[in-house]
């Protein structure tokens, strides 16, 4: 048994997943008497491949077995259930692990896992009760409390709650590590708070705490969230000063910043930057240079680009083409706009309603209301509805 048990922490931990799973058959085949790391181990391997009613299954069956669940036991299964955004499951296991157990330490882990499960069902407000809860018992949160729960509140928009939460931890006992600021400039990220974001960016130092590729991109997205194009680039230039390399993500947010204003110079020279530093362009990378290229009516450019994305191996979203549609509309290009939309057919891509108004438009310049109204029929008959814009197309088409 000790044996297994050591194969199958081995196996979750290089997350081969499926060799745990067969080693536990195994167990189970040859009449082995495991006890609870057995068990636990064998959690691991579920937990890791976000299988969480398995995970409840083996759980039950350790229980049957009348053997005592430990804390890493309940830990694994809630962070089964969190991966999977079940956290009613979670917050109920919690209850049962709080009656099992009675250390504060292990309330903590157990609260923590059950917190996780919040922030990825971005459940930021039953997050936060179960947070007073745990205040109203005496238990000292963690660092990893707070960075979970200011997460959470990040996901729900709810930047100024993470900011209270975050003076809390700063001035608590906690010794506050780079994920918890992140967190909270990530929150300052999705609300668009730029300004907030820049401010706690610029204090990870007053914290001796060293700023990492994910504070300068969740920065630069802040920015770029906000239309503050300049802030961004000068970000952007800031990590390379402090010798942080900027990933993908850091490229695709200043790239997007530009792309908002019609930078489609600065946007590609960017695009350039990046596959020189031997990174891998993302398909959003490709959608926001080709949006870019619309301000400027760049529809040559918009068209390589799209092309360069199979090129890449990569697959054009939605947004890419109807980023290309728009392009060519602008042009005057209305046969290339209306090919687009045929080829986004022949990808397997289905063209919503942003797609058919770029292509309407492209009818319209060109005093098309025969195609104009033929393409209006096409959305109709897919069920999609149509907007203010799709209906004043059609109008002004047939009116010239």
């Amino acid at each position: 048994v000790v044996t297994y048990t050591a194969a199958l922490s081995a196996c979750a931990a290089a997350s081969l997943w499926d060799r745990a799973i067969e080693l536990w058959v195994e167990v189970k085949a040859n009449g082995l008497e495991a006890d609870i790391q057995t068990y636990n181990a064998a959690l691991g391997a579920w937990e890791k491949s976000s299988a969480w009613q398995e995970a409840l299954s083996v759980l039950a069956e350790a229980q049957r077995a009348k053997l005592q669940p430990t804390g890493a036991t309940y830990c694994t299964c809630l962070g089964a259930c969190g991966k999977a955004s079940q956290w009613q499951l979670a917050f109920a296991l919690l209850g049962e692990a709080e009656c099992a157990q009675n250390s504060q330490q292990g309330d903590v882990r157990t609260t923590n896992a059950a917190l996780s499960a919040c922030d990825r069902a971005s459940e930021w407000a039953q997050g936060l009760n179960l947070f007073e809860e745990v205040r109203r018992k005496q238990v000292q949160p963690s660092v990893v409390t707070f960075s979970t729960l200011i997460s959470a509140l990040g996901r729900g928009s709810e930047w100024q709650l993470a900011l209270c939460l975050l003076e809390e931890a700063l001035n608590s006992k906690l010794q506050i590590n780079t994920i918890t600021m992140n967190s909270a400039i990530s929150a300052c990220e999705k609300a668009a708070q730029w300004q907030s974001a820049l401010l706690l960016l610029g204090s990870l130092k007053a914290w001796q705490l060293e700023a990492t590729v994910v504070s300068w991109s969740a920065a630069v997205s802040a920015c770029e969230k906000a239309g503050q194009w300049q802030a961004a680039l000068g970000l952007l230039q800031e990590a390379r000063s402090a010798h942080v390399y900027p990933n993908a993500i850091t490229y695709n947010a200043a790239i997007s910043a530009c792309a908002a204003d019609g930078l489609w110079q600065r946007s590609l020279i960017l695009l350039e930057e990046l596959t020189d530093r031997l990174l891998q362009p993302t398909e959003v990378t490709y959608a926001a240079v080709i949006s870019a290229c619309e301000v400027a009516a760049e529809w040559h450019l918009a068209l390589s680009l799209l092309q360069e994305l199979t090129v890449q191996q990569l697959r054009p979203s939605t947004v890419a083409f109807n980023a290309a549609i728009s392009t060519c509309t602008r042009a005057a290009e209305w046969q290339q706009a209306l090919q687009l939309l045929v080829l986004m057919e022949v990808r397997k891509l289905c063209p919503d309603v942003t797609s058919y108004n770029a292509a309407i438009s492209a009818c319209e310049r060109v005093l098309d209301w025969t195609r104009a109204l033929a393409l209006l029929g096409d959305l109709d008959g897919r069920s999609l509805q149509a907007t203010v814009i799709t209906v004043g197309a059609c109008i002004s088409a047939c009116e010239k």
